[in-house]
């Protein structure tokens, strides 16, 4: 069954809100298990496989969302100092 763009979108959507839930939970933990972060590499990043006509504002904010806000909290969470 072939998905229609706008439910092919949600559910990117949501796997995306919680795959980066995960990572953070993920990262959390480990910080528990080994002790504080010396180095922090921030490489997490998303894109629709859609065109660019068809993205919508909700589709654009959960990218922004992963690409950039995910960024800002990594980095706030361990920086240096």
């Amino acid at each position: 069954m072939r998905r229609s763009p706008a439910s092919a979108g949600a559910a990117s959507r949501a796997a995306r809100r919680g795959a980066t839930r995960r990572r953070w939970t993920r990262c959390l933990e480990v910080e528990a298990e080994l002790g504080s972060v010396d180095i922090l590499v921030n490489n997490l990043g998303s894109t629709q496989v859609l065109p660019f006509a068809l993205i919508d504002l909700e589709d654009w904010d959960s990218m922004m969302a992963v690409n950039l806000r995910s960024l800002f909290l990594f980095s706030k969470r361990w920086r240096a100092g």
